[in-house]
């Protein structure tokens, strides 16, 4: 069994999420944008290992505290650009599919936010980064990213048939059905 735990950060305003499995100790961070006391004690407290970083994209308020995590922890970083301020990544392409705490998580890429922009799915929870937050998208600098962001958000996550609990980078929590019924910019 997972166990999810979020993390919000002043600077940037963001989110970060750490996934658990208690059984193993292993234990991934979804964009370490700040990796403070808190963070470092969450992880500390629940006897985890962070052996995974998940990069949503490469704004720096989700990258921030890349650096201090692989300090404290020797993890593997994948995102959807092999460099990330001096930091090797594994590239994340369109359906990945990367074994992680047990089970497997698979990677979309869903440019238009930013070139690099990577959703990640884990059971019934997807990772959105900045690509879909509780009642709106993410910012787009023209008319046709944000027409490009929008294909992708319909085709790719609006598509899926399940609810999925939602962890956008900014924002609360929200689910895809809620998203579907209630977000005015999709």
């Amino acid at each position: 069994m997972l166990n999810y735990f979020p993390h919000f950060s002043i600077t940037g305003y963001a989110n970060s999420y750490i996934v658990g499995n208690h059984s193993t100790g292993e234990a991934l961070v979804v964009d370490p944008g700040h990796f403070d006391g808190k963070l470092l004690e969450l992880i500390e407290k629940n006897n985890y290992y962070v052996q995974t970083v998940l990069i949503t994209h490469s704004h720096t308020a989700h990258i921030q505290g890349l650096k201090t995590l692989l300090k404290i922890y020797d993890a593997e970083v994948y995102a959807g650009s092999k460099d990330l301020g001096g930091i090797s990544c594994h590239k994340m392409r369109n359906n990945d599919i990367l074994p992680v705490l047990g089970t497997e998580i698979r990677a979309l890429s869903v440019p238009g936010h930013s070139r690099d922009s990577m959703i990640y799915i884990l059971e019934k929870t997807i990772f959105t980064g900045d690509v879909l937050e509780a009642g709106r998208i993410g910012s787009t600098s023209n008319d046709f990213l944000k027409a490009q962001l929008l294909e992708n958000i319909r085709g790719k996550i609006f598509s899926m048939k399940e609810n999925y609990t939602l962890f956008p980078g900014h924002g609360p929590i929200s689910t895809l059905e809620i998203e579907k019924m209630f977000n005015v910019e999709i």
